[in-house]
């Protein structure tokens, strides 16, 4: 009976320790026209500057594990990091030579590399997180716009003029996925489902396929926009898919296309969007797991069970 109640305690601590998946904690944005990068719940409330950039930021990606945002500069022509609890210790990782043209930019944790496209330049290149050895990966000239990466596969997604293209990261095996695109802007991918989408700014329209490619919706999820859109997040915990738009706008609906809705309106030139899990100090333990630990013990005693350490690491019950 007692190692029966033991059990069934360490199950309830179990559930009472684990972390429930909620769904995104914060949408940012990078706006090129305020110079800034903005944050919101993805029901619209707590907008706020999060930071200003000396620049036009464009790109964005963010370091969950590592509490880190990175940005690209389209004017200064630069690659910007900074703390996600100290949104004011911005650093500059890379100066890049003028009229690179930044755009998208990505980051592989795996391999601790920063990626970022030069749509002027016609290249796509890459870094380590602290801007050393800068790398042109050897990929032939296109008009690069974006670029997302699937770190646990090790697989590298771009959009260029009319297509969407993938490969190892170091981009040595290449192959395009999808082609007669109107004008693919900016990637999300939502590793769960396999699938990547992405945004087409001449066919006012949200794309989807695969991540090999195949079975391509035509039209999109959603399709019939009122604007452009341009930056895309998609959080799999929700089945929800956020996007900017040219004129100043936060929109979200669901992954089947449905509820189409204003998240934020009146902003100043939003560009790309990504999910950040939390700002500011990292969260206290929850309270459900102090109560887990506290059910644990009690149940230990109720039980008449008591472990003891051995001199060889091992545990005795007593």
């Amino acid at each position: 009976m007692a190692s029966f109640r033991l059990l069934a305690w360490a199950a309830a601590v179990g559930w009472l320790a684990s972390p429930v998946a909620e769904g995104a904690e914060w949408l940012c944005w990078s706006s090129d026209q305020g110079r800034k990068i903005e944050c919101a719940h993805p029901d619209g409330s707590q907008h706020q500057q999060w930071a200003t950039s000396s620049g036009k930021p464009m790109g964005l990606a963010v370091d969950q594990a590592g509490r880190t945002l990175f940005w690209a500069e389209r004017d200064t022509e630069r690659i910007m990091s900074a703390s996600l609890t100290q949104p004011d210790t911005v650093t500059t990782l890379v100066q890049l030579p003028v009229g690179t043209g930044l755009r998208g930019m990505a980051i592989a944790p795996s391999i601790r590399k920063i990626y970022w496209v030069g749509e002027n330049a016609q290249v796509v290149q890459r870094a380590n997180y602290d801007g050393t050895n800068v790398e042109t990966l050897p990929i032939p000239v296109a008009s690069f716009f974006d670029v997302q990466i699937d770190d646990r596969a090790g697989m590298l997604y771009w959009t260029n003029g009319t297509e969407i293209w993938r490969s190892n990261l170091d981009a040595t095996v290449r192959n395009m996925i999808v082609g007669d695109t109107d004008q693919p802007y900016y990637l999300a991918l939502d590793l769960q489902a396999g699938k990547v989408y992405w945004t087409d700014f001449s066919r006012f329209e949200i794309g989807r396929a695969n991540l090999d490619g195949t079975g391509r919706e035509s039209p999109g999820p959603v399709a019939g926009l009122p604007d452009r859109p341009v930056g895309i997040a998609v959080d799999p915990t929700t089945s929800t898919m956020y996007w900017t738009l040219e004129g100043g706008e936060l929109q979200r609906a669901g992954f089947d296309g449905t509820g189409v809705s204003s998240v934020l309106s009146g902003l100043t030139s939003p560009w790309d969007l990504t999910i950040v899990n939390a700002l500011g100090p990292a969260p206290p333990i929850p309270a459900a797991s102090t109560w887990g630990l506290v059910a644990l013990a009690l149940s230990l005693l109720s039980a008449g069970t008591i472990l003891t350490l051995r001199r060889d690491g091992s545990l005795a019950r007593r």
